[in-house]
């Protein structure tokens, strides 16, 4: 099995960045082949060196989090972005958050914009979320709340639980849109709902400026949101 293993690993260095990413990804979960983190990481840099997207990805999260590798933030940044200039979405997310943060690279609210619009551009409700909040503070932009409700709606309508929650305080406050209290519990409705939902509970904060005819709108319409959803 040993042997069987080395042999595949000698042939798969070899050949393809493509074949080196899948054998890495094996030993790296254990899957077909004994889990294995050195070779995994071994394999993953070799195919991020020759500019496989997704190996550049996976060298930056290990980089991140130390898993196989020491810890280093600046390894990180490095390696996602080289991911994220050939498009890898999560990539681009991620080091729009570096920048926003200042993890591994200097702080920068124009650079952490630049990265979370062109995620943004591909569809990351996590990247329109993280803009909202920008415009909403004025990190990289000039505050525009309009704006900010823009993006978190488009974040709201794809299901990202936070991003439900804080329409729905948009939606209470009047904040780049009209005060509504029937959207502001039909998002916080949603929210809680969501899987895996984190976001807090305001509703029976809301239900206290409500009559029981708009709660009931409000709650009619979340159900109706979820059944589009499936």
């Amino acid at each position: 099995m040993i042997t069987g293993l080395l042999l595949s690993l000698l042939l798969v260095t070899q050949g393809s960045a493509q074949d080196q990413y899948n054998l890495a990804v094996k030993l790296y979960d254990g899957v077909e082949v004994p889990k294995d983190l050195y070779h995994a990481v071994d394999l993953f840099k070799t195919a991020a060196e020759q500019g496989h997207r997704e190996a550049q990805f996976m060298l930056a999260v290990l980089y991140l989090t130390g898993d196989g590798l020491p810890e280093q933030s600046g390894k990180a940044a490095e390696w996602y972005t080289k991911a994220a200039e050939q498009g890898h979405i999560e990539a681009q997310f991620n080091v729009g958050v570096l920048y926003l943060n200042g993890i591994g690279v200097g702080l920068d609210f124009a650079k952490a914009g630049e990265w979370s619009l062109k995620a943004a551009g591909q569809g990351s409700p996590a990247a329109e979320f993280n803009l909202s909040m920008m415009h909403i503070r004025g990190d990289g932009f000039a505050k525009d709340l309009v704006k900010a409700f823009e993006l978190m709606t488009k974040a709201a309508d794809k299901g990202l639980p936070l991003a439900q929650y804080h329409l729905g305080v948009m939606y209470c406050n009047g904040d780049g849109v009209s005060r509504d209290l029937v959207q502001a519990y039909k998002w916080a409705d949603l929210a809680v709902k969501s899987r895996g939902s984190e976001a807090p509970d305001m509703r029976e904060f809301l239900k206290n400026m409500m009559t029981p005819e708009q709660i009931a709108q409000a709650e009619s319409m979340s159900s109706e949101w979820k059944l589009k959803e499936k």
